[in-house]
């Protein structure tokens, strides 16, 4: 008899830790756009990772992938509706916006993620809008302005010159030689040169660190800025 129960613990176990495991579903959208005549960007996301690379020109490529998880698979299905998005252009202006739907909903029970992917001519300008989000800028010629609150913003081997506003974010520059402006609150800042700038070009005024050197004009309200120097 003693067996027997435990046997049937023993089922019970497996099938409880089964429910809980999440399905995970998931929706893929790509697109390659004619970029002839287009030089701006303007990105809007929330919730989201974004990556932003340079290729050919007069061509952007578009991937978005979508997923909501959870132990049921018809409860992450019926809640991948909440994704949405929309880009196009107007002018001279390609557009994406990224978002959640939430109207009316009391409770939302999958686990919901949105991945971007852009790969843009590289000259073209970028101006990005962010909530929750990271955003990773990699190369280009362009000039670029982000407006973050709450997330990550790097920057890798950026020529162009770039200006940020972020509040509750941190951020990575990563061998930049494009003039770099930020104003950041609250977050940590990370410089990876390969031209030496040292710690005593930072200046401390109350709470806040400022760092005044070649390509770099930044003032980090109540956040720190930490300078590395690394191999070309």
């Amino acid at each position: 008899m003693r067996f027997v129960c435990l046997t049937i613990l023993t089922l019970f176990f497996f099938e409880a830790s089964a429910q809980n495991v999440s399905q995970v579903v998931e929706k893929v959208v790509e697109r390659t756009i004619d970029a002839e005549g287009l030089n701006f960007l303007d990105l809007r996301s929330e919730k989201a990772e974004v990556f932003i690379s340079r290729g050919e020109p007069g061509k952007i490529s578009i991937k978005l992938i979508f997923t909501a998880s959870y132990r049921d698979k018809s409860v992450a299905e019926l809640e991948m509706r909440f994704h949405k998005y929309a880009f196009g252009s107007k002018g001279n202006i390609f557009f994406l916006q990224q978002t959640y739907l939430f109207r009316d909903v009391k409770k939302v029970y999958s686990k919901l993620t949105a991945r971007i992917e852009l790969i843009i001519p590289p000259g073209m300008d970028v101006s990005a809008f962010g909530e929750y989000a990271d955003f990773t800028l990699h190369e280009g010629s362009g000039s670029n302005d982000f407006r973050m609150r709450f997330g990550k913003l790097t920057l890798d081997k950026i020529t162009g010159a770039t200006i940020a506003n972020t509040k509750y974010s941190d951020i990575e520059i990563n061998k930049c030689t494009g003039k770099i402006n930020i104003v950041a609150t609250r977050g940590d800042i990370l410089i990876k040169v390969t031209s030496p700038i040292t710690t005593g070009n930072i200046r401390k005024v109350g709470s806040d660190q400022i760092l005044d050197a070649e390509n770099f004009q930044i003032q980090n309200i109540s956040g720190s800025i930490t300078i590395e120097n690394v191999e070309p």
